[in-house]
């Protein structure tokens, strides 16, 4: 400052005028108060950094009475509606078969009801036609599958302890062609087999692991009447599905019309047409898929029974289930019909 007060003193006595210095000395004396004021800034800037690294972050939440008492409330309601839905899943499931099962059985008392035949007869005479056939194949069908499951599991083991013991005599030619290919293999599982068991405490080499798992076969296919009879186990469940499936089919317009009370007029006219299509359709495949498990199922049994086949009803039951797979229902049952065919 002082070096600037000697410069404007030489400048006037040089013959620069008084207004041009005054003009020039305030421009420095502004830059001079600016680089003061943004030094200023700066230590402030540092001296608040460097006290917040020494201080912890510390974050105070305030929480109102009034948010705890509603997450109480929230906690509260979940679970009673936890409660509320696993005290009330079996009338749920059964609400769900009974939709299902009216689905299924609407076309057939539709089709009664073109005969002539008065609603609640029709209703009642589908009722009687599913449960005669579910009869049939529950006592008839199941309980032949589940034998000759049976029996081929024995031939099974019978046969891979001859393979394994590289005794080709005894087998059909067909497998004995493959006999020192398939004994190879035998022993690489046999020996997998039992690393396992040294390191799990599994099953001991070959074949206690086919025994065993035969042993577990027939629970395992006895289990599928149990999965079905499971659903009507409950003579309550029993009795609400053949109630709410009935009035489903009685009142079956009132309840539709009803529904479609809540929306507009216009979504009414979509909402009919896609639930007309879709009940179209889904009973379409339903009823399909019921006549392909009769009708190839049945067609396939009496094909092998009349060549003498011992499997003829398993392979014609796997056939009839294997329609349900679109496309890789034939491939499936070849596979799996073939070694019955020739065991």
């Amino acid at each position: 400052m002082y070096n600037k007060i000697i410069k404007f003193s030489k400048n006037l006595i040089s013959g620069i005028t008084l207004k041009d210095e005054i003009l020039e000395f305030s421009h420095v004396l502004k830059k001079e108060k600016e680089v003061a004021e943004f030094n200023q800034k700066s230590k402030k800037v540092l001296e608040s950094y460097l006290d917040s690294e020494k201080k912890p972050n510390v974050v105070i939440a305030e929480i109102s009475i009034s948010s705890v008492i509603k997450i109480i409330g929230i906690l509260i309601g979940f679970f009673l509606l936890w409660g509320f839905v696993a005290k009330t899943s079996e009338i749920l499931t059964s609400l769900f078969f009974s939709i299902f099962l009216a689905s299924v059985l609407y076309p057939m008392v539709k089709f009664f009801e073109q005969k002539k035949i008065p609603k609640i007869a029709a209703i009642l005479l589908s009722f009687f036609s599913v449960f005669l056939f579910l009869g049939l194949l529950i006592s008839s069908v199941l309980p032949a599958v589940i034998e000759q499951s049976i029996t081929f599991g024995n031939w099974l083991l019978e046969y891979t302890k001859l393979i394994y013991n590289g005794d080709f005599s005894s087998l059909p030619n067909f497998i004995a062609k493959f006999g020192p290919w398939l004994q190879e293999k035998l022993h690489i599982i046999d020996a997998y087999l039992k690393g396992l068991s040294e390191n799990t405490q599994a099953q001991s080499g070959l074949f206690q692991f086919i025994t065993e798992n035969i042993s577990k076969f027939k629970p395992w296919q006895e289990g599928i009447i149990n999965t079905v009879s499971f659903v009507f186990s409950s003579l309550f469940s029993f009795v609400l599905i053949i109630i709410l499936t009935f009035f489903l089919l009685l009142e079956r317009k009132e309840i539709y019309n009803y529904v479609l009370d809540f929306f507009s007029p216009k979504l009414k006219e979509y909402i009919n047409l896609k639930s007309t299509q879709m009940q179209e359709k889904v009973s379409g495949w339903i009823h399909g898929q019921m006549l392909l498990f009769i009708f190839v199922g049945g067609l396939t049994w009496l094909f092998f029974a009349a060549l003498g086949i011992e499997y003829a009803v398993t392979i014609g039951f796997i056939a009839g289930v294997a329609e349900f797979l679109p496309y890789f229902g034939p491939i499936v049952t070849f596979l799996i019909g073939m070694p019955l065919a020739l065991a």
